[in-house]
């Protein structure tokens, strides 16, 4: 009985925070190893509770809720449409953020309605296709290989990009590379973290990224926790970097401020 209260408790806790808005979108950038390599760089878009919710609902219990109780599909498609209402009204700006990268969950990974949500998302905001990705785990795509390479597929058919993230941490990673057209490879943080270090990990890394650029993909490593760490991944010729030692997360309402503010005609007030 108890357990069933505590069940339907989170359950409204969850619905609460999607329908009053207790969210917020945050962000972190993502860039490119080497200035002069011509790549772009882009903004992971992450999740966050607003200050003025209850504090005791953290991020990370509100998604542990989301996935256990099975709210994960609404939640990645509450983020979505807000990602896309976002671009919509900041289009001045996304000639220099150039892309939000949005995270599937497991669940919305084996939806394959989620492809049908995202084109009327398209339809309904006229947003540039090459101004949204998604990022879906390494752990979620091989659990249901099939489904979620279908889902894959049709992102990448409304012109969407793709980014496998976290490679590296599951079994047989290279096996279905083939199978799934992502862009991106984000080389699991785990082994990024302690590079500078750890001999073991420098070389799980530079296999990956070999691997990947093998494969056509760029890589991108996580968990650059600081500039040592930077000149190892740049050593090892990955393609972009993000992490504290890169920039740490902000709410990407901040982060436009930051742009706008920076992009302003000097002798235009700022403030």
């Amino acid at each position: 009985m108890a357990r069933q209260r505590d069940s339907v408790e989170w359950l409204a806790r969850v619905d609460e925070a999607l329908v009053d808005g207790h969210l917020r979108l945050r962000c972190q950038p993502i860039v490119p190893v080497r200035p002069d390599a011509g790549l772009a760089p882009h903004l992971e878009v992450l999740l966050g509770v607003a200050s003025s919710a209850n504090e005791s609902l953290s991020i990370a219990e509100f998604i542990d809720a989301a996935e256990r109780y099975k709210r994960m599909r609404a939640v990645d498609r509450w983020v979505t449409r807000t990602v896309f209402d976002w671009i919509a009204a900041h289009r001045k700006l996304m000639p220099m953020i150039h892309g939000l990268a949005v995270n599937l969950s497991g669940q919305t990974a084996s939806d394959a309605s989620f492809v049908e949500f995202v084109r009327q998302q398209f339809q309904r905001t006229g947003v540039a296709p090459e101004w949204i990705s998604f990022e879906v785990t390494e752990t979620s795509a091989v659990a249901s290989l099939s489904t979620a390479a279908g889902i894959i597929h049709g992102l990448k058919n409304l012109g969407c990009r793709i980014a496998l993230d976290d490679f590296g941490s599951g079994q047989a990673s290279y096996s279905y590379l083939k199978e799934l057209p992502v862009d991106w490879l984000k080389i699991d943080g785990v082994f990024v973290r302690d590079i500078a270090n750890d001999r073991d990990d420098f070389a799980v890394v530079k296999s990956i990224n070999e691997i990947g650029h093998f494969l056509g993909k760029k890589t991108i490593a996580e968990y650059v926790v600081d500039e040592r760490t930077l000149e190892m991944v740049r050593e090892i010729g990955v393609d972009y970097a993000q992490g504290y030692g890169v920039a740490p997360p902000m709410l990407l309402d901040d982060y436009a401020a930051a742009l706008s503010y920076e992009a302003a005609p000097q002798g235009v007030a700022r403030g």
